[in-house]
């Protein structure tokens, strides 16, 4: 959180305000903590962006198994970063599958899926809070499942299909100009609002939080076309539009306020080395 503390996550705050237990062990094959789970004698768990795949001695307690909640359709984008992979490829579709835990990442199978689009500029945090619905939808109608039927309806998934989104890496964050204006446009769009794609205005980072493509041409790197609202930056396919961003120490603006702020024009360039061109 802000300051760099470390703050407990909503679903800890609502366990501890209703007096129920919350245990967070360092590991998962723990025997103290494999031993409480044992005692609860859970009909079921449920995971959701925990990032940790549950030991055979944890999946084998529930009565009705352990199922998961993953923003893709499985086996498409299986892995850490399925939201933020999804945009950065390009991909026009998505949506949530609930899925039977097994001993793999994200390999189960499938119980239930629901799809929804990925429109054009729509960011990673506008994508999260659209299928965080989704998915809560999704899970009850798992549940009602287990409830009426007693047991799981399943779908394996095909593994000739499967697809990967590991990890964000550092060196993905910086912008390269060089690249098709699609592919810088949903690079921005998927690592938006954290942890930002950056370039650099006149010698200092910038984030640019929100864009879209443009059919207009121009050296990459190069401020081709500046408007009332947004401005245009070339690349080596096409241009992106740029319609949102965050100066280095200052909070996010949009385009034509950045634009109107700092007198941005035609022919600026935006880059390591804009420094030396400004």
């Amino acid at each position: 959180g802000r300051g760099r503390r470390i703050t407990p996550s909503p679903v800890k705050e609502f366990a501890v305000q209703h007096g129920l237990p919350c245990l967070q062990p360092e590991k998962l094959k723990d025997a103290a903590f494999v031993y409480k789970i044992k005692e609860i004698k859970p009909d079921l768990i449920v995971t959701a962006a925990y990032g940790k795949i549950l030991p055979p001695k944890i999946l084998s307690l529930p009565r009705c198994g352990c199922v998961n909640i993953h923003a893709s359709l499985l086996p498409l984008f299986r892995g850490a970063a399925p939201i933020q992979r999804s945009i950065m490829a390009g991909a026009r579709e998505t949506g949530v599958t609930i899925y039977l835990m097994d001993e793999g990442m994200d390999t189960g199978p499938v119980i239930i899926q629901k799809r929804t689009t990925i429109a054009e500029g729509e960011t990673c945090g506008e994508l999260t809070q659209k299928l965080s619905f989704l998915g809560s939808e999704a899970l009850l109608e798992a549940l009602d499942m287990l409830k009426n039927e007693g047991n799981w309806r399943t779908v394996p998934q095909d593994e000739a299909k499967a697809t990967y989104a590991p990890p964000i890496k550092a060196e993905e964050e910086l912008l390269d100009w060089e690249k098709r204006g699609r592919e810088i446009a949903n690079c921005i769009n998927g690592l938006s609002p954290v942890p930002g794609a950056y370039t650099f205005f006149k010698g200092r980072r910038m984030k640019i939080l929100r864009a879209k493509t443009c059919s207009l041409e121009g050296a990459p790197g190069r401020v081709i076309k500046v408007s009332r609202d947004d401005f245009v930056v070339g690349a080596r396919e096409r241009s992106v539009l740029i319609l949102e961003v965050q100066p280095a120490g200052k909070k996010k603006i949009s385009a034509g306020d950045f634009i109107r702020g700092y007198a941005l024009s035609p022919g600026e360039r935006l880059g390591l080395n804009s420094q030396e061109e400004a």
